[in-house]
């Protein structure tokens, strides 16, 4: 028995190090290729470089309402373009009753503007929500832009023509406003 279990073992080992020997150096046992079939194109780098990434910054407020709202409401709305996704995140403070949130354009600061992106609204017969420390109130994959195309959206972004707008019960036109700008 005691033979047999180290014969066994021998024949383990003699078979993991064949096995080892013939997966090491450039080319393996399926050729020089491999088993897998051929690589696809690889596309032109984005207008920011090899990694197409951009981001984009809105610090928001009650001055920057249009016109101008008294809040102690805070927040930071990040949209980051990358592979052609709209990526978003909105973090807010002191701010209650919310109703939603979303990306405006085109417009300068000061200037009001229809909704282009839905960042946050809540589910039929949700009741607002508040925060009374800093949270994020949403993120995500933006949708298809309101009444113009991604390309123009993107447009409007690198051109500093888009907000991010906080909308509350107290404030349906928008109680947290602020310009998005690009971040270097």
């Amino acid at each position: 028995m005691k033979i047999t279990f180290v014969r066994t073992l021998l024949a383990a080992g003699v078979i993991g190090g064949a096995f080892l020997a013939s997966c090491t150096g450039d080319v393996g046992p399926a050729g020089a290729a491999g088993a897998g079939g051929a690589t696809g194109p690889i596309g032109a780098p984005g207008p920011t470089g090899a990694t197409g990434t951009e981001v984009y910054r809105a610090t928001l407020t009650g001055a920057s309402e249009v016109p101008p709202v008294t809040s102690a409401g805070t927040g930071t709305a990040t949209l980051t373009l990358s592979g052609g996704l709209l990526l978003y995140r909105v973090d807010v403070g002191n701010v209650t009753n919310i109703t939603a949130a979303h990306i405006h354009g085109p417009a300068l600061a000061g200037v009001n503007a229809g909704v282009r992106v839905n960042l946050y609204v809540p589910p039929a017969g949700t009741a607002p929500i508040s925060f009374t420390t800093t949270a994020t109130l949403a993120s995500g994959i933006g949708s298809i832009p309101n009444g113009i195309s991604q390309d123009s959206l993107i447009v409007l972004l690198r051109n500093g023509n888009t907000y991010a707008n906080v909308h509350t019960s107290a404030f349906p036109g928008g109680e947290l406003r602020g310009q998005f700008a690009r971040v270097p």
